[in-house]
């Protein structure tokens, strides 16, 4: 099978998936709910796309994540607990970066 075939759903057409859906999946992953593979399965995609989706939210995560661990450092954040520090952890330390999310975690690496 080619690989423009494979990308190709039965009516000829690339599957497209809804930004909802997509959270969906990354959750259904996150969460340990069901397999990349019944994924795939259930919205009639490859698997490659369900480990796309994944990586893609989990970088995209993970910048937002730094962009408002920035926001906090320079007195912008809209969190207004006493006590309060902002960033990851609770620590200020740029070394530190964001936590290692690991397959045993559900999330696609």
């Amino acid at each position: 099978m080619s690989e423009q075939s494979r990308k190709l759903s039965a009516g000829g057409r690339r599957k497209r998936l809804a930004p909802s859906v997509k959270y969906e999946v990354f959750t259904l992953v996150l969460t340990n709910q069901a397999t990349q593979a019944e994924i795939a399965a259930k919205y009639g995609v490859d698997r490659s796309t369900i480990k796309k989706i994944c990586t893609t939210a989990k970088q995209g995560a993970i910048e937002a994540l730094a962009g408002s661990s920035r926001a906090a450092g320079s007195g912008t954040s809209s969190d207004h607990r006493p006590g309060h520090r902002g960033g990851a952890g609770g620590s200020d330390s740029p070394e530190a970066g964001p936590p290692r999310l690991t397959a045993g975690h559900g999330v696609c690496l």
